[in-house]
C-alpha cells in the first residue's frame, strides 16, 4: 500500500457494496411506506371509531402482544433463511391488509383492534427482520459507514408513507387504501428475490439450530450480567414507558382539532411527512458526525432528553402547534440517534448472538410501553395533564443520573 493510498480517505461505499446496498435501500423504502400509511390509517381510525378514552387500555394489551409473537419470533428467526424470512412477512401482511378491508366492509365489531394489533406487530417484525439482514451482510466496519444511509432509505420510505396517507385519504376510503398498499408490500418481495439472486454471503442459518442446547429466545445469563447491557436495558425501559404517554397526549390533541375523519387522516399524514423532512436533513448532513463524535453511549442518551423536553412541553403548551414540533424533535431522537445507536450495539454482538439481542431489546420495548399503559390507566383519571407530564420528564431524567454515575 503507498503511503499516499494510506492516508487517503475511506470510501463510504465501495463498489462491491453498491448493488446490494441499493437493493436493501429500496426494499426498506417499500415496506416502510407501507407501514407507515397503514400505521397512520390503523391508528386514527380506531380512536376515532371507538374512542379516544380506550386507548390507555389499548397501549397495555398492545406490547402484551408484542412480547409473546417475539419470544415465538425468537425461537424460529435463526431456523430460516434471513430473506426467505423477510419475504414471508412481506407476504403474510399483503394478505392481512386485503383480507381487514373485508372485515371492515362486513361491520366485524372487532376489525379495527386486530388491524392496530396487527400492524404494530408487522411494524416491528418487518424492521426487525431487514436489520438481522444487514447484519448478516455486512460486518461492524461496513456498518459504520452504510447503516446511516440505509436508516436514511427509511426515513425516504417514512416521508412517502406519511405525504401518500394525506393525498390517499382524499381520493379513497380508509378501507380501500389498505388493501391498495398490500402491493408496496408485494413490490418488496419482487426486490428481495432480485437481491436472493445476487452473490452476496449466506445469511447466518443453522437448519439443526433447535437441538442446540446454547440456543434461547431468552438472552443468556452470562450477557445480561454485563453492566452494559444492564444500561441498554434500562434505557429501553425508560424510552418505553414513556411512548404510550406522548402518543395519548398527540392522539387526544389531535382528536379534538378535527371534525371530519379524512381531514384528521390528511393531516397526520402531511404533518408527520414534514417532520420526517427535517429528521433526514439532520440524518444526511449530521447525524452520522455527532453518532461518530458523541460515541454510542451518549447518542443513545438523546432520547430521554428529548422525551424530557417533549413532555415538558406539552404539559405547558397542549396545542396541536406543540403536537407538530413534538414529533419532529421524537423523529430527530428516535430515528438520527437511538435507531442508528442501537443497530450498532447489535452489530458488536457475534452472529449467533445477534439475533438474541435484537430481540431482547424489541421485548424489553414492549416491557416498558406495557407499564407506561398502565401508568396512563391510573393517571388519565386521577392526574391533571401537567402532573403527568412532570412525572414522565422525571422519570426520563433518571436516565442521567444512573449514566453519569456508573458509566
Amino acid at each position: 500500500m503507498t503511503t499516499s493510498a494510506a492516508h487517503s480517505k475511506p470510501r463510504r461505499v465501495l463498489p462491491q457494496e453498491k448493488k446490494p446496498l441499493i437493493l436493501l435501500a429500496l426494499i426498506f423504502i417499500l415496506f416502510k411506506t407501507g407501514l407507515e400509511i397503514s400505521g397512520n390509517f390503523a391508528e386514527v381510525i380506531y380512536f376515532r371509531r371507538v374512542g379516544v378514552d380506550s386507548l390507555p387500555l389499548l397501549y397495555s394489551v398492545e406490547p402484551l402482544a408484542m412480547v409473546i409473537v417475539l419470544v415465538v419470533f425468537g425461537l424460529i428467526v435463526d431456523l430460516i433463511n434471513r430473506q426467505k424470512l423477510l419475504l414471508i412477512l412481506n407476504l403474510a401482511f399483503a394478505v392481512l391488509l386485503i383480507i381487514t378491508r373485508f372485515l371492515i366492509l362486513a361491520d366485524w365489531p372487532q376489525v379495527y383492534f386486530a388491524l392496530y394489533i396487527s400492524q404494530r406487530i408487522f411494524s416491528a417484525l418487518l424492521p426487525l427482520a431487514f436489520w438481522l439482514l444487514c447484519s448478516d451482510l455486512f460486518d461492524i466496519r461496513q456498518a459504520k459507514r452504510l447503516f446511516v444511509l440505509i436508516v436514511a432509505s427509511g426515513l425516504v420510505g417514512t416521508l412517502f408513507g406519511n405525504l401518500l396517507t394525506g393525498f390517499l385519504s382524499g381520493l379513497f376510503t380508509p378501507e380501500g387504501t389498505l388493501a391498495l398498499i398490500s402491493l408496496l408490500f408485494i413490490a418488496s418481495i419482487g426486490v428481495g428475490v432480485w437481491l436472493s439472486r445476487l452473490t452476496l454471503p449466506k445469511s447466518f442459518v443453522k437448519p439443526k439450530l433447535s437441538t442446540d442446547k446454547s440456543f434461547s429466545p431468552i438472552l443468556p445469563l452470562d450477557i445480561l450480567k454485563q453492566p452494559f447491557i444492564q444500561m441498554f436495558t434500562l434505557l429501553i425501559l425508560i424510552t418505553g414507558m414513556l411512548e404510550p404517554v406522548w402518543r395519548y397526549e398527540l392522539n387526544a390533541i389531535a382528536n379534538q382539532s378535527f371534525a371530519a375523519e379524512s381531514n384528521l387522516i390528511a393531516f397526520y399524514g402531511y404533518f408527520k411527512g414534514a417532520a420526517v423532512i427535517v429528521v433526514i436533513l439532520f440524518q444526511l448532513f449530521l447525524a452520522g458526525k455527532l453518532i461518530e463524535k458523541m460515541g454510542v453511549p451518549w447518542s443513545l442518551s438523546m432520547h430521554p432528553l428529548g422525551l424530557i423536553g417533549i413532555m415538558l412541553l406539552l404539559g405547558i403548551y397542549p396545542l396541536l402547534w406543540m403536537a407538530v414540533a413534538s414529533v419532529a424533535l421524537i423523529g430527530i431522537v428516535r430515528i438520527g440517534f437511538d435507531e442508528s445507536g442501537r443497530k450498532t450495539i447489535v452489530g458488536i454482538y457475534p452472529l449467533h448472538e445477534r439475533s438474541q439481542v435484537s430481540t431482547y431489546e424489541r421485548q424489553m420495548t414492549f416491557v416498558g410501553v406495557f407499564l407506561g399503559g398502565l401508568f396512563l390507566i391510573w393517571a388519565v383519571e386521577r392526574l391533571s395533564l401537567m402532573q403527568i407530564n412532570l412525572i414522565a420528564a422525571a422519570f426520563a431524567a433518571t436516565w442521567f443520573f444512573v449514566f453519569t454515575r456508573f458509566r
